[in-house]
């Protein structure tokens, strides 16, 4: 029986090649023409009787033929969409209005550059067709199992989807990349004995780069050049995720104490799948892809949770939800994979939904850990209380004892903070010699390779990166040295100051837009610590210079200083882009940014209010958004006759 007629119309603009669309052929001889295939359609059409999307056989080449007619009056382009973006050779027979076929080569054996679409999948636009039935052919190869479904969609429905399918697998990684970072700095806070934290990162990171296989987003962004990555990357992700799945599980639900037997037979398990991945490779050449033993892993650590529950282990109840979403993630990919598919775009990515909500969750879980840990020396803390309130001979004793336990713990709090902040300056201040070297060396990469651009790109990359690493060590720096800072106060020549930082903003790109006017009032001088009030001056000038409103036409930035003998009064008003009156109050948060827009480290206003306060001085905001922003900064005047004869004599 012959596949149904696809028929174009202006009712939709998307329509599924698959099932009962396509007739499917098995060329066991991988030998057989593109004329032999037409000719035993037309004398057999019933040997195209191959049912399903799942075809697994490395031995044998596909034919695919589907029938199209367009009845839209051809106001629509048609584009052709492979979902199996790991099909290793494609050749596409695509019907001429003069009765011949224009032959398309393609396959993930290709470099990606080749491709007509730069695209994850496999995109071909179809020639011009008429109300009269066209015959599109396929022939189909690859070394692992082809998934057959595809799309005929109109290049409008093809743009708009793409944009959202590429929108939505950035905020997955982007999820990935910040959970990552995320524990990583929790790691370094919590100094995990267990490392759990470092197996849960290196989990992530199995999981992440599984998915740039899986999804082509690695042969489009990573390896490009190298198509023959493409038969080993995912392979070589799975084999990842399982060894670190099960490895966080042992770690997280220290089953190596709490369950002996079990952590036997984890660590079996990792060794069988280790050997198996070596002798694939030795073997066959190739590394295995096989979900169905990676299962009972997954499986494994699954029960292992429920197990650890079981014998009192409250930490393991995050986890078991987390691995609750990783098991519906496995089954949906066996029934994919054994060709029983619901709703295929929905079951390629519920990996991906599934994943985020799993480590999302796993998170929550090592966290939680934390939190049961202090509670449970929280109540031996407590019992002991209550033991000796039972004492009444010991009341007075006891009392003393857990005062001077209090001051313990507040002296250690204090220490901490202090290590803290030493540490954060010490590592911040260590990072900026190499950082400034890999800037340096990528300064002589750019003039290098300048006739190289797939090169310099790169180059090009590195320096924008190290560029904010560097804005956001220095502010760090800035930060830590002003919670140590003693102030050393002086008089100050506030217009001259104005003038110096505005000539460091020459090199800025919007700095010639900006028009600005300084107007001091005032007899008195203005006494304070030039190095503090020169950073705010600094921040706030930078940032009208650089959040300019784009739309309008004359932008200009009114600075007023007012001095008097008791204080100083600054005013910065801009007509620039504005912030919503939303977020005013967030806005002097540390690491926070209006929107995704706004450049640098997230820490000025931040730095802005803590050298204020540091001044014994406050700031305020007024701002409109699309119509512009004023701070007013007010800090204490050192001119009282008694601190300028401190200074003199000093």
């Amino acid at each position: 029986m012959a596949s149904d007629i696809i028929t174009l119309s202006g009712r939709s603009e998307e329509y599924v090649v698959a099932g009962s669309t396509v007739d499917v052929f098995r060329d066991s001889t991988k030998t057989m023409t593109f004329e032999k295939v037409v000719s035993l359609y037309a004398s057999h059409p019933g040997s195209f009787s191959m049912k399903g999307q799942q075809f697994n056989d490395p031995r044998s080449a596909f034919w695919v033929r589907f029938r199209l007619k367009d009845i839209s009056s051809g106001k629509n382009t048609w584009l052709l969409e492979l979902y199996d973006n790991r099909l290793d050779d494609i050749v596409l027979y695509l019907p001429m209005k003069d009765g011949s076929f224009q032959i398309i080569r393609a396959g993930d054996n290709q470099v990606f550059g080749e491709k007509t679409f730069q695209h994850i999948n496999f995109v071909f636009q179809l020639p011009p067709l008429t109300s009269e039935e066209s015959v599109v052919y396929m022939r189909l190869y690859s070394k692992h199992e082809i998934f057959l479904y595809g799309l005929v969609r109109s290049v409008q429905r093809y743009v708009a989807y793409t944009t959202h399918e590429y929108f939505y697998v950035s905020v997955f990684y982007g999820i990935l990349l910040a959970l990552a970072i995320y524990n990583l700095l929790m790691l370094i806070s919590v100094r995990d004995r267990d490392n759990s934290y470092i197996y849960y990162i290196l989990y992530v990171a199995s999981t992440a780069f599984y998915s740039l296989s899986r999804d082509g987003m690695g042969f489009q962004f990573i390896w490009p050049n190298f198509p023959e990555l493409n038969a080993f990357a995912e392979p070589l992700g799975l084999y990842c995720i399982a060894i670190t799945l099960l490895l966080y599980a042992r770690s997280f639900l220290n089953i190596r104490f709490n369950n002996p037997l079990l952590d036997k037979l984890i660590l079996t398990a990792i060794v069988v799948r280790t050997l198996i991945f070596v002798i694939g490779l030795l073997v066959s050449g190739q590394f295995t892809r096989n979900l169905y033993m990676d299962f009972p892993l997954m499986l494994l650590a699954y029960v292992a949770g429920f197990l650890s529950y079981k014998e009192g282990y409250k930490a393991s109840r995050y986890y078991i939800i987390g691995f609750t979403f990783l098991f519906i993630d496995f089954c949906i990919m066996l029934v994919e994979a054994f060709g029983v598919v619901i709703n295929d775009v929905l079951a390629f990515y519920s990996f991906n939904m599934g994943v985020v909500i799993q480590f999302v969750v796993l998170s929550i879980a090592l966290g939680d850990r934390v939190r049961l840990i202090i509670r449970e020396k929280n109540e031996v803390q407590e019992n002991l209380i209550i033991q000796l309130k039972a004492q009444e001979a010991y009341k007075d004793q006891i009392n003393l004892q857990l005062e001077e336990k209090v001051k313990e713990r507040t002296l250690e709090l204090e220490e901490k903070n202090s290590q803290l902040d030493s540490f954060v300056y010490k590592a911040s201040h260590d990072i900026k010699g190499p950082l400034r070297s890999l800037m340096g060396l990528t300064k002589v990469g750019l003039v290098d390779f300048e006739n190289m651009p797939e090169v310099a790109v790169y180059f090009q990359h590195i320096m924008k990166t190290s560029t904010k690493l560097d804005v956001i060590l220095e502010d760090l720096l800035t930060v830590t040295k002003l919670k140590t800072f003693q102030l050393q106060k002086g008089e100050i020549d506030v217009e001259v100051m104005m003038k110096e930082i505005i000539e460091t903003f020459h090199h800025l790109p919007n700095f010639t837009k900006l028009e600005i006017s300084i107007g001091v009032s005032g007899d008195s001088k203005l006494v304070s610590d030039e190095k503090v009030l020169y950073s705010i001056l600094q921040n706030l000038i930078e940032n009208a210079i650089k959040y300019q409103d784009e739309i309008k036409s004359d932008s200009w930035l009114k600075v007023s200083i007012q001095l008097t003998a008791k204080e100083a009064v600054f005013v910065f008003e801009d007509n620039g882009a504005g912030i919503n009156e939303t977020q005013l109050t967030k806005i002097f948060d540390m690491f926070y940014k209006v929107n995704d827009k706004s450049i640098g480290s997230g820490l000025g206003l931040y730095i802005l209010k803590q050298a204020t306060q540091k001044l014994g001085g406050t700031v305020q905001v007024n701002s409109v958004q699309g119509k512009g922003t004023k701070f007013t900064v007010v800090i204490p005047n050192g001119t009282e006759r008694s601190e300028i004869r401190d200074l003199k004599s000093d």
